[in-house]
């Protein structure tokens, strides 16, 4: 990431900046521990690969989890 003190922005636009670089981070963060749970990674490799507990990473991908522990969806062919 570009260093945003030599850019010359105003501090305002570097935190907008800032808010929305977190908020990509967050869904890319979401989308790969969605991944990883499919393929088979437990809390705990995830939990520490993120630097904390497998139960904050648990609390904190709610989503991720939906997705991971849900059924896979099998559609149903609808008769004419």
């Amino acid at each position: 990431m570009e260093r945003l003190e030599h850019r010359g922005s105003a501090p305002l636009d570097a935190l907008r900046e800032v808010a929305a670089a977190r908020v990509a981070l967050d869904a890319t963060e979401t989308a790969l521990v969605a991944r990883a749970r499919l393929a088979g990674v437990t809390w705990t490799e995830i939990g520490g690969a993120l630097g904390m507990t497998r139960q904050g990473a648990r609390k904190r991908h709610t989503d991720a989890r939906r997705v991971a522990d849900a059924e896979p969806f099998i559609p149903v062919k609808m008769k004419p």
